[in-house]
């Protein structure tokens, strides 16, 4: 009457493996063990160790189940339609209400404002994997002004549908078929002892804000152009001995506490001492 379920896979982690197997003549194949109202879903696994082992225990669900009786005609798996629009607005929505950094969720917000403009607006309420190649990557050849640009776009779309797949709603993930660019590296000349003296006290005596950034940045090792530019006084002790920042204000996303050397500490208390707002 059945078959044992046999599983397909492979070695590749983000290939969709499955168990198939033949009942009356009919040959059926499942992805996940929601068809049994098992929570196995081997496609979402994180190494391949623990992908195998999922697969194996569905397949033996499965085959249980299949021996008790169950009938895979009797209710037919639904298949949920999920439109362009809907899938790129869902994954954006579980993004921005998740632990990322700001800077994380600006870009994926963007780059889902972007893509979604870009597309025919009868293709928003189709099928999201009606999506052509072809318009993947006229919309990406948009972002060429740079090799840096068009692999930060190229990357942050790729995380929708990396989401897509997770979700069960797309097989394959297009961005892997689009070219990439090449990033070209710069290399910058290391300012001399008297350079980095005179450009400190050309800064100091035309633009003391600016002079305080590199200070920041020179004497703390903080990141200019996001740690620095977005820094507070609540960031600082009183004391002017310290730095703190929340793992969402910084690039490693984990709280950072940095120490403020004393020829900066006498430079912030000339220029901040007196100010109450933090912020």
């Amino acid at each position: 009457m059945f078959t044992p379920p046999q599983i397909s896979t492979n070695e590749k982690l983000e290939a969709r493996s499955f168990i198939y197997f033949y009942y009356q003549n009919k040959r059926y194949k499942f992805y996940n063990g929601r068809k049994i109202n098992l929570n196995l879903f081997p496609n979402h696994a994180k190494t391949i160790k623990v992908k195998n082992t999922l697969l194996e225990q569905m397949r033996f669900e499965y085959h249980k189940a299949l021996s008790n009786g169950w009938n895979p005609n009797e209710v037919e798996e639904q298949i949920e339609i999920v439109t362009v629009e809907n899938g790129f607005k869902s994954v954006l929505n579980e993004k921005l209400n998740s632990p990322y950094s700001k800077f994380y969720k600006r870009d994926l917000e963007k780059t889902c404002e972007q893509f979604l403009e870009f597309l025919p607006p009868a293709l928003l309420e189709k099928d999201i994997k009606s999506i052509p190649q072809k318009l993947i990557e006229e919309f990406l050849n948009g972002y060429k002004s740079s090799g840096r640009n068009y692999m930060n776009k190229r990357r942050s779309l790729s995380i929708f549908f990396s989401e897509l797949i997770r979700k069960d709603y797309l097989e394959k993930n297009p961005i892997i078929k689009t070219s990439k660019q090449k990033t070209k590296a710069t290399l910058h000349e290391i300012y001399t002892d008297q350079q980095l003296k005179d450009v400190l006290a050309f800064l100091k005596e035309n633009y003391y804000n600016l002079y305080l950034c590199a200070l920041v940045t020179y004497g703390c090792l903080l990141r200019p152009h996001q740690e620095v530019r977005q820094l507070r006084l609540r960031h600082m002790n009183k004391e002017f001995t310290e730095i703190r920042l929340a793992g969402s204000e910084n690039k490693s996303g984990r709280v950072r506490t940095v120490f403020i050397p004393s020829f900066l500490q006498t430079e912030l208390k000339t220029r901040l001492n007196g100010i109450d707002d933090l912020e």
